[in-house]
């Protein structure tokens, strides 16, 4: 749940609080909330609010009116999509469009006749602008990538889809407030104050709401689509699209290859993805593979042409049948639910067979003792998740924090035992 006055947004309470239970929600909620008081701040960061005693904000409640720059501020602040927070899409959705209804219910209450209208127009000039900011980082990264691997008219229906979700969500919100029009159980209460917070009504809209999902035509991404495409487009840019080193060894390219392959096979098993977008998946990543081994193939090929290059042995053709072996036997293994060899024998065994390669004596830059892969059995606690480096570590917490996303069936999970 949100606590306005450190501008945190995380949709949930910290501790065993019973979502089911609006007053004690509530509690913790206002309890963190009066901490900060009289120097409270709403999300509209009225100054004015530091010259209020703490007696004035509970008689009179929050400032009435609405500054528009800084809701379109702290809209662009937690509502920012990012190339990694892509799956966070619905999340973003669900937020802005509860937010949406929030304000439109305080404009209603708090404004009359030609104010409120030129309120209700802010109200749509800003979400607008944030809703576009949003969809146009969404759809033109996924899109274009998509549409790189034959897939050219995904960014359309993308764009289509999440338009839709908005403005159901935005719909569905609306009804539950008509009907239930003290939905937060403040009015005529000692915390009647907080009506003009919109980070508290917004996040006590959505708790009242959690279980209701929105449907959306079979032509369209589902909720749970919109996840799973987000999750593939990022596996695949996190590690291979932005990989293009020509240190990296076939194994490794191979090894990395298969944990996307694999990623896409749990994608295509999945209950909640349709038949075609299985498909879709299917070409995308069959696309993506010839792809990325021909781009570091050209990689090796350029530095080998280069005049500046003063020792032409570092670079050669790469080996396609010794990546595309590393990657059967992961996909193999993936398509059997026979997870645990993969981290436990198959990465191993590959790197076995680099090292070999190492200690013959290559001459090729990939097959050199300074190569990251001999760092791969590295354990260090502290590395964040999201380091960029080729560990099994890494690997293995990538693979779970994927599989957790997509919401993915249990016997998917792997933990390795040190």
């Amino acid at each position: 749940m949100t606590i306005s006055n450190d501008g945190k947004r995380t949709d949930h309470i910290e501790g065993d609080v019973d979502l089911a239970d609006l007053s004690e929600l509530k509690r913790v909620y206002i309890e963190q909330a009066e901490k900060r008081l009289p120097h409270y701040y709403s999300p509209d960061k009225q100054v004015m609010l530091q010259n209020m005693s703490r007696t004035e904000i509970y008689e009179k409640g929050l400032p009435r009116e609405i500054l528009w720059k800084m809701v379109e501020y702290n809209l662009s602040a937690k509502n920012g999509i990012s190339t990694k927070r892509m799956c966070t899409i619905v999340e973003h959705i669900d937020y802005l469009a509860s937010q949406y209804v929030t304000y439109h219910a305080r404009i209603h209450r708090d404004f009359e006749q030609d104010e409120r209208e030129v309120e209700l127009n802010n109200l749509r000039e800003i979400f607008n602008r944030s809703f576009e900011r949003m969809a146009s980082v969404f759809v033109e990264d996924i899109g274009d990538f998509l549409a790189r691997n034959e897939l050219p008219d995904e960014g359309p229906l993308l764009f289509e889809s999440i338009q839709e979700l908005y403005r159901r969500k935005i719909y569905q919100y609306a009804e539950y407030v008509r009907l239930h029009e003290d939905f937060a159980q403040v009015v005529g209460t000692a915390e009647e104050w907080l009506l003009r917070d919109s980070y508290f009504m917004g996040d006590i809209l959505r708790l009242v709401t959690l279980k209701n999902g929105t449907e959306l035509p079979e032509r369209l991404y589902s909720e749970q689509e919109l996840i799973a495409v987000a999750a593939f487009y990022q596996s695949a840019r996190k590690w291979l699209i932005m990989q293009k080193s020509t240190a990296v060894s076939e194994e490794q390219l191979g090894i990395e290859l298969g944990i996307f392959a694999m990623k896409t096979q749990v994608l295509i098993e999945h209950p909640q993805i349709t038949p075609g977008l299985r498909k879709k998946f299917q070409i995308a990543y069959n696309s993506f593979y010839n792809y990325k081994v021909n781009d570091l193939d050209k990689r090796q090929h350029e530095e080998a042409m280069n005049p500046y290059e003063p020792d032409k042995r570092l670079y050669g053709p790469i080996d396609r049948e010794a990546v595309a072996l590393w990657t059967n036997k992961l996909h193999k293994l993936a398509i059997a639910h026979a997870i645990e060899p993969i981290f436990t024998n198959v990465v191993h065994e590959a790197f076995e067979i680099f090292d070999e390669k190492v200690r013959l004596g290559s001459t090729l830059e990939r097959y050199q003792d300074s190569n990251e892969w001999y760092r791969f059995n590295q354990q260090d606690d502290m590395i964040s998740p999201e380091a960029d480096a080729f560990t099994l570590q890494l690997r293995i917490a990538d693979w779970n924090k994927f599989l957790k996303i997509i919401k993915a069936e249990e016997f998917w999970f792997f933990e390795i035992k040190y």
